[in-house]
């Protein structure tokens, strides 16, 4: 069996995009950097599209930045985007027996409020998933309310080694100390849906629970909601998290061309029971975005230790118990797999 190569993995999954209000406007769009691919999530006036992010005249690209809002308008030579259409200034005027221009789009579903495109899907998005965990996000994504932060750099390591990271907590009391370990987390449930996995913890620090119990009642949450420590893994390079539902993190570990990993993290806030505690959301946004962004970036310290080579060396070394989902994720590496997942099952560590 063959590692699987990072084209295989980009061009026949489904990967998370955004959630709808990313994209709620005419001119609204995100860029996303995976792999060769320069994809653009954009709202043409009529839907919301996934395209190459190059003109097909000349190759300039259409937009620059991570994300805003702006025309769908080549700066060269005014080629634009717009209600599914592609408009050529002086288009009479193209060389005879040209190809037909056309702009090179992308597949894009929906799972509720979030949105997922795709290159060349061997399989629909549900059936990547899975039904289960389909259902179960499509739950979750109706608490999401706003994009309050947008965090995205270059991790100087192979994306493999960032999502081993992720999957596993054994890291935790070493490389997150005054971070995400000071919850304590405890009593560890694994989900599995094929490929994809969740891992579901209780808070074990008394003063935490405590104060989650108390800030709860602000948000209208819906009935998935887990009340400890939850973080669905989507694979191949996705991961959904959340404290006790009271916002939602998304991250992004794309491999790269130039090597590396295009990492890429959102956090979003969940509805409201009340306006009345917009103050408090916004205290406890405000905390959750600067945790979160010191978490990410003990993260990358400790993952750019380990070259390509390294990792690769250490396939074939010792693993913990409760690193299984690593092993797992290794060995989804190592044989031809399609996106079409089985049930989902629980197994507890």
């Amino acid at each position: 069996m063959h590692l699987l190569g990072d084209a295989e993995l980009i061009e026949s999954h489904w990967h998370f995009g955004c959630h709808s209000d990313e994209l709620r406007k005419e001119g609204d769009y995100l860029l996303y950097r995976i792999g060769q691919y320069d994809v653009a999530l954009y709202h043409d006036g009529k839907e919301v599209v996934a395209f190459d992010n190059r003109c097909p005249h000349r190759g300039a690209r259409f937009f620059d930045a991570p994300a805003g809002s702006a025309r769908a308008v080549c700066q060269y030579h005014g080629w634009s985007f717009t209600e599914g259409r592609l408009v050529i200034p002086f288009e009479g005027d193209l060389m005879p027996g040209c190809p037909k221009p056309q702009l090179n789009r992308y597949r894009t579903e929906w799972c509720g409020t979030l949105l997922f495109f795709a290159i060349d899907p061997k399989a629909e998005l549900i059936e990547q998933l899975g039904e289960d965990l389909f259902a179960l996000l499509e739950s979750l994504s109706f608490d999401f309310r706003t994009r309050k932060d947008l965090n995205q750099y270059v991790y100087e390591c192979p994306w493999q080694v960032s999502v081993e990271n992720a999957l596993e907590p054994q890291h935790l009391p070493y490389v997150h100390k005054e971070t995400l370990n000071k919850l304590e987390l405890i009593n560890c449930q694994n989900r599995v849906w094929g490929a994809n996995s969740g891992v579901y913890f209780e808070i074990g620090d008394v003063a935490i629970q405590r104060g989650l119990s108390r800030i709860v009642r602000f948000y209208d949450r819906g009935n998935d909601v887990h009340p400890g420590y939850m973080s669905l893994y989507l694979f191949p390079f996705c991961f959904i998290s959340s404290t006790a539902g009271t916002s939602y993190s998304v991250q992004s570990f794309f491999p790269r061309a130039e090597g590396g990993t295009w990492f890429a993290s959102r956090l979003y806030s969940v509805r409201l029971s009340d306006p009345r505690h917009e103050a408090a959301d916004a205290a406890l946004i405000s905390a959750t975005m600067e945790t979160n962004r010191r978490v990410f970036e003990e993260d990358h310290a400790i993952c750019k230790r380990i070259s390509q080579n390294a990792w690769k060396r250490s396939l074939d070394g010792p693993l913990y118990l409760i690193e299984e989902k690593v092993l797992t994720f290794r060995k989804l590496l190592h044989k031809p797999t399609s996106p079409t997942q089985t049930a989902g099952r629980d197994s507890y560590d």
